[in-house]
């Protein structure tokens, strides 16, 4: 109950932007143990209250995680391919796993790629295999320092450093 407690505002107000692709970084700290979690989400051009689609990096101070939730669809793999191309550059590929409509990675080396490349791109196109749905995150260089600003507070957690 705590964490819905504790993440129902935030996502609730995520899930209310639908205006194009932006970034939100949002930072948490548990009223009980003082545990933090830093999250930086990158919302879908499409995304709406009714068809969540947004990648997030999130940061508990123990591990770092990346999670896709991609609107609604079915599978019956236990890992899917995702890939990812940001700009014009180079498409990568890497596998993720899959649970309950979430498709994501512990992998430190695929977040670090991913985090650089959002740096110093504009628009970045992401497509889960088994969905037919390529989602499209457009301008969202405005919102870069953000990416940054993720970058340099999980450095000061040794479950999320990147190096």
């Amino acid at each position: 109950m705590n964490y819905f407690k504790t993440n129902f505002l935030p996502f609730l107000l995520i899930s209310q932007i639908a205006l194009g692709g932006s970034i939100i970084l949002q930072e948490d700290i548990d009223d009980f143990d003082d545990d933090v979690s830093i999250t930086l989400a990158f919302l879908e051009d499409s995304h709406s209250s009714f068809l969540q689609r947004m990648v997030m990096v999130q940061c508990d101070s123990k591990y770092i995680a990346l999670a896709i939730e991609n609107g609604l669809f079915f599978t019956l793999s236990d890992y899917l391919n995702v890939k990812t191309r940001f700009d014009k550059k180079e498409t990568f590929e890497e596998s993720f796993f899959y649970n309950e409509g979430i498709v994501g990675t512990f992998d430190k080396k695929y977040i670090k790629k991913f985090l650089n490349q959002a740096l110093s791109s504009d628009d970045m196109v992401l497509r889960v295999e088994d969905n037919d749905h390529t989602m499209r995150f457009s301008d969202f260089s405005s919102d870069q320092a953000k990416v940054k600003e993720f970058l340099d507070k999980i450095n000061s957690y040794e479950g999320c450093r990147l190096n």
